[in-house]
């Protein structure tokens, strides 16, 4: 295996979406300095690929953290975060958002995707919001 990358994308079942929260993706990456962003497309399955014209849309929550170097955030508002080492920030479902690399820095890169019922009653109650990603 890869210590730089890592990627699982997992099934799921009734009894999974049954527990409340499930986790259908999870991974990370380590990116160099002037390495363009994504790498290994080929390694995600096509409802996780996008287009940098385009952005994308998740069916599911997903957490970032970069514990190192910095990229750019943007979301549906159109508005566009510098991200930093030592960020985390949350993708929402069905909400348009692209990120990417700063390729003078790279990052490293570690998600893990939710979603459920417990997820959904956290956001419904302004834990967490779109607005502030």
């Amino acid at each position: 295996m890869d210590d730089a990358y890592f990627a699982k994308y997992l099934p799921v079942s009734e009894r999974d979406i049954n527990w409340q929260i499930y986790c259908p993706s999870a991974g990370h990456e380590n990116i160099s300095r002037e390495v363009n962003y994504p790498t290994r497309a080929a390694d995600h399955p096509p409802k996780y690929l996008f287009d940098w014209s385009m952005g994308r849309v998740f069916d599911e929550f997903q957490l970032h953290y970069i514990p190192r170097g910095s990229g750019f955030l943007r979301t549906r508002l159109d508005r566009k975060y510098r991200i930093k080492a030592g960020n985390a920030f949350i993708l929402f479902p069905g909400t348009w958002h692209w990120y990417m690399t700063d390729t003078e820095t790279g990052w490293d890169e570690y998600w893990v995707g939710f979603n459920g019922n417990l997820p959904d009653t956290l956001l419904n109650n302004d834990f967490f919001s779109p607005e502030k990603p």
